[in-house]
């Protein structure tokens, strides 16, 4: 069991959104994948993948189709040839809940591939 104390005061709802938060961020946290992508950029001479990116995946291998935040980027260039480590997580483990006032607009900025 985790016990997780309040920062400050809080009511029995504060409390219930926090648990929700925690569990979400958690799950989240232990779904994360990396995908290692042939050279650095998202096209040829385009943008480099960066962290905090959103990413549409559809990867039928996988079983993986959605959007998904680019929590780390290890760029690799020896023997093997240029690639990109991609780590990614749910959004879910980055997401504020009803804190979150950002709304739909906060996803305009997804990139795609798959």
């Amino acid at each position: 069991m985790l016990i997780i104390s309040a920062e400050t005061k809080a009511t029995s709802a504060d409390c219930k959104r926090r648990a929700q938060w925690e569990s979400a961020a958690r799950a989240g946290q232990s779904a994360r994948m990396t995908y290692t992508l042939a050279g650095w950029r998202q096209t040829a001479g385009g943008e480099l993948w960066l962290a905090n990116m959103l990413v549409l995946i559809d990867d039928d291998n996988m079983g993986v189709d959605g959007v998904f935040l680019i929590s780390s980027v290890r760029y690799r260039h020896d023997a093997q040839g240029t690639r990109a480590e991609l780590e990614i997580a749910p959004l879910a483990a980055y997401e504020l809940g009803d804190l979150d006032k950002r709304g739909t607009k906060a996803r305009a900025g997804i990139k795609s591939w798959g």
